[in-house]
């Protein structure tokens, strides 16, 4: 790890002129050693099992909220990635939904992500979704993946999760879509840093 710590410093002499006064204005440390202090890094997806065949109507894959008694939470998603077992051409979406007054999704269960540490809750079994209010924050092609295939992006956004007065929580959601025809065994994760 390597040191910067430019100073910058005032000389002056003391009223008395006998002493030169040296005062630090300013200083900073900075490290290149890319250890970040600040947020806990989850991930998180669908579990053995919980495979899902997509087709040419977008489906939800997981999606995330606030846990209760959570107000706000900003998160890096630092990248979202799918499996597919038997290949295929389709296309990943992340939406963010605002704070609905109707939990969005249709089916599945929302577990803890980490109950000791984590503001977060997923739901990797739900079978439908309602996309009303909603904002389309990335995209991912999954083109020409072969059999037993994974597929993902490192592009990194951030999100600010918030709870209303009402106690509503936004919701981010992962879709798939096929561009023609039936892609099976789909699976899809989410690596993202938590700063409360």
């Amino acid at each position: 790890m390597s040191m910067a710590v430019p100073l910058i410093c005032l000389a002056c002499l003391s009223p008395n002129l006998k002493r030169l006064l040296r005062k630090t204005i300013c200083s900073t440390a900075i490290s290149d050693g890319g250890y970040d202090p600040k947020g806990r890094v989850y991930a998180d997806g669908k579990q053995s099992g919980e495979q899902i065949s997509i087709s040419t109507s977008e489906v939800p894959l997981a999606a995330y909220r606030l846990r209760d008694n959570y107000r706000r939470v900003l998160i890096n998603v630092m990248s979202v990635s799918a499996f597919s077992q038997s290949g295929g051409n389709f296309v990943l979406r992340v939406y963010h939904i605002p704070a609905p007054a109707v939990d969005p999704l249709t089916g599945g269960t929302w577990r803890d992500v980490n109950a000791s540490y984590s503001a977060v809750e997923i739901n990797t079994t739900p079978t439908a979704v309602t996309l009303t209010n909603s904002v389309k924050v990335d995209e991912i092609y999954v083109v020409n993946q072969s059999r037993n295939s994974f597929a993902g992006t490192d592009d990194r956004f951030g999100l600010q999760l918030t709870s209303d007065i009402q106690g509503n929580t936004d919701v981010v959601v992962i879709t798939g879509e096929t561009f023609s025809g039936t892609v099976n065994n789909v699976s899809a994760a989410s690596q993202w840093q938590e700063f409360e």
